[in-house]
C-alpha cells in the first residue's frame, strides 16, 4: 500500500508545507507608500513612512514634537515627502507652455512643481519673445510625468 518512496514523498509535502505556511501568514511589504521628513532648530531630520502621505506626514512631526529637544521648532511640509514604489523613489516632473501674443508657443523647464513649472514657462517667454509683455500661461498646457530615481 505505502511504499518507502511513497512514505518519503509524503513526509517531504508535509515538512515543506509547514515550513511554507509562516511564510504566508507574514504580512506582504507594501510596495507603495510614502516617505516624510520634519526638521527641528538643530537641523536634526524625523523621517517617518506610511501607506498615505498625510499619515506619513503627521508621523514625521509627532516624531519631532516628541523627540526634538525644542518641539516648537518642528517644521514639515508636503515637498519634505517622497513616494516610493516598488522599491524607487518617484517624483512628478512638470513642463508648462507660455504663449505671447502672436502665439508662439514658448515650453518652459522640467520642474518638480507646478507653479516652478508656470514660472519657468513665463520666463523663457519673456526673455525670448518679441513682446514680453504679453506672455501667458494656461494651466492646461501644463503636463507631468513621473520621474524614478
Amino acid at each position: 500500500m505505502f511504499t518507502a518512496a511513497r512514505v518519503h514523498t509524503l513526509f517531504i509535502l508535509l515538512i515543506s508545507g509547514l515550513w511554507v505556511y509562516p511564510s504566508f501568514a507574514q504580512t506582504p511589504p507594501r510596495i507603495n507608500y510614502w516617505i516624510c521628513k520634519a526638521i527641528d532648530y538643530e537641523d536634526n531630520v524625523f523621517e517617518r513612512q506610511a501607506g498615505d502621505r498625510q499619515q506619513a506626514l503627521n508621523a514625521a512631526f509627532a516624531a519631532c514634537k516628541s523627540d526634538s529637544k525644542q518641539p516648537t521648532s518642528c517644521v514639515t511640509a508636503y515637498e519634505y515627502c517622497e513616494n516610493v514604489y516598488a522599491g524607487r523613489r518617484v517624483q512628478a516632473a512638470w513642463r508648462c507652455t507660455a504663449f505671447d501674443t502672436t502665439g508662439y508657443a514658448w515650453p518652459g523647464d522640467i520642474q518638480f512643481y507646478r507653479d516652478d513649472a508656470v514660472e519657468s514657462a513665463r520666463y523663457t517667454c519673456e526673455q525670448a519673445s518679441m513682446f514680453p509683455a504679453n506672455c501667458y500661461v494656461r494651466l492646461i498646457t501644463c503636463h507631468s510625468k513621473l520621474i524614478y530615481y
